[in-house]
């Protein structure tokens, strides 16, 4: 049987201004989410911003940030 990559997270919804910081990521590069919406596939997707620089710009699904293997919540580095 194949383990379940997403697990239904209890963990609050992702919004706008939250700040999440890469499992494992050595960089400890601080992402902000600057904004939140759904696909045409009504899956929800966040939009996250480096705060180093505000040069990259990633897009994670919301239940991706949620789960603590692959990402964790922290505060603004500003």
């Amino acid at each position: 049987m194949k383990e379940r990559l997403m697990v239904r997270s209890k963990a609050p919804q992702v919004r706008a201004g939250d700040c999440f910081i890469k499992a494992g990521d050595a960089n400890t590069r601080v992402w902000e989410v600057v904004a939140v919406g759904k696909a045409v596939d009504g899956i929800e997707h966040a939009r996250l911003q480096s705060l180093q620089g505000r040069v990259e710009k990633i897009t994670i699904g919301s239940g991706v940030l949620r789960d603590l293997r692959f990402w964790h919540r922290t505060q603004s580095a500003a």
